[in-house]
Formats: C-alpha cells, structure tokens, sequence
C-alpha cells in the first residue's frame, strides 16, 4: 500500500525531513534514486500548481500553516500516488486557504485519484465527497451521503454539516475610550538578514477593546507575537503600560 498511498499529516511539520522547501520536495525523490532531470520534471508541474516559486528558497519554519501544508502536499503528490489519506487538512487553516485546499482536491479526484479524508469539520467538504463513513467505538457504524450528515448529527455527537457564522451581542461603539493599557512608540522589527517587516509603529492597546490583526497567511502575525513574548530584535523606543492589571 505504501507504494500506492501518501498521507497528509494533520500538523505538516510531523513529516518534514529537510529544513527548506526545496530540499524537502526533493527528499524522497532522492532516495528512490530518481535522475536530476526526472526530478526536475516531477517537482516542476507541481511548484507551478502550487504556487510555491517564490518559496523554495525558504526555511520551512518561516511559513505559514497553509504554506507548509502546501509543501507537504506537493512532496506526497510528486511520489506520484493513486490514494491520497488526509489526517483534519483544515485544522490549521484560514478560510482562503481551506477554499484553495478544496479546489486543488477537486482537480486531483478530477485527475483520477482516489481521496480519504478524515475530519471534524463538515463544511468544507460538501460539494466534494461522495460517501460518508461514520465511526463510533473505532468501527465504521454508518454509510451515508453528505446530504444525510444532518440527521445524524445527534446521535453520533458531530458538528454541523452547514457553515454558520457566529453572532453575538453588538458592543456600544459610542462608549467613551479608555485610558488605560499598552502604548507603545517605533517599534521596529526583522527577521534576521530580512527587509524591516514594519517600522518605527506607534499605536495602543487600550483596556477593554479587541484590536483584529489582518494579512495574508505569513505576513503580519509572527512580528507581532514576537514583540508579545519580548524577543530582543523587536524593540520599541518606548512602551507603557497604565492602569491596574
């Protein structure tokens, strides 16, 4: 089965054997002792479907989530196999990368391969499963189609097969601003060797406001976590912090 199958890990990093993507598509290419020339045409079609061109360079843990399941994907799908296993493939993804996840799987049944994916959430699978197998005690207890995922969701505890959007009470946006929290002044930060991510930023964190940091996968959340936990190459010329805890 191994020679036939490739499996998709839930976190991709479980499965890295390099440290940069090249060398991680190339990996196991290697060892079956494939030609350079046959690697390059193997590895080519597939960086170009999955827009990995300009990564390949990269250290794999610089990316983001969707980025590294990307990699992983295209070194399991360059062994050229008939089945392709998924282990949850959009735990760790946002919904651009969880639709860029269903449009490559919708080609690769096209393609003719055959999909397994094994998962709590529903949603995303509707318009490309055709059965469903339900397990209970570790055995498969019901056969049935998308449609009927509904029904059943009681009786085998699952999450809803329809995506929702969560609600919640609307805040007074007319409140009067607090005082008290996390200011900072330039901030400044980059990667080692890298171009400034940003620069002599200034704003606030005030008490009792939700502050939404949006951008691409990989772009804007690791700087910020950085300064969070105090590594020294994120300094800021002044920071404070007001108010009681």
């Amino acid at each position: 089965m191994t020679a036939i199958t490739g499996s998709l890990f839930q976190d991709p990093e479980q499965q890295f054997l390099s440290t940069t993507v090249e060398d991680e598509l190339r990996t196991a290419l290697e060892w079956r002792g494939y030609s350079e020339d046959k690697i390059r045409s193997r590895l080519g079609p597939i960086i170009a479907r999955l827009g990995l061109e300009h990564k390949l360079e990269s250290s794999l843990f610089t990316l983001s989530e969707g980025e590294k399941q990307k990699v992983s994907l295209a070194a399991v799908l360059a062994l050229n196999p008939r089945i392709l296993m998924l282990d949850e493939p959009t735990a760790n993804l946002d919904t651009h990368s969880t639709q860029e996840l269903l449009t490559l799987l919708t080609e690769l049944k096209h393609d003719g391969i055959t999909i397994v994916i094994f998962d709590h959430r529903l949603y995303w699978l509707e318009s490309l499963v055709d059965r469903v197998y339900l397990m209970d005690g570790g055995r498969i207890a019901e056969q049935c189609s998308f449609n009927d995922l509904e029904t059943l969701r009681q009786r085998f505890g699952l999450r809803s097969s329809r995506k929702s959007k969560p609600t919640v009470p609307l805040l007074d946006q007319n409140r009067p601003e607090q005082m008290d929290g996390i200011f900072f002044k330039g901030i400044n930060f980059a990667y080692k060797d890298e171009y400034p991510l940003f620069s002599s930023f200034s704003g606030g964190l005030p008490r009792g406001r939700v502050i939404a940091l949006c951008g691409a996968n990989g772009e804007v959340k690791q700087p910020w976590r950085a300064w969070q936990w105090g590594w020294k190459n994120c300094t800021p010329d002044k920071s404070t912090l007001t108010g009681g805890p």
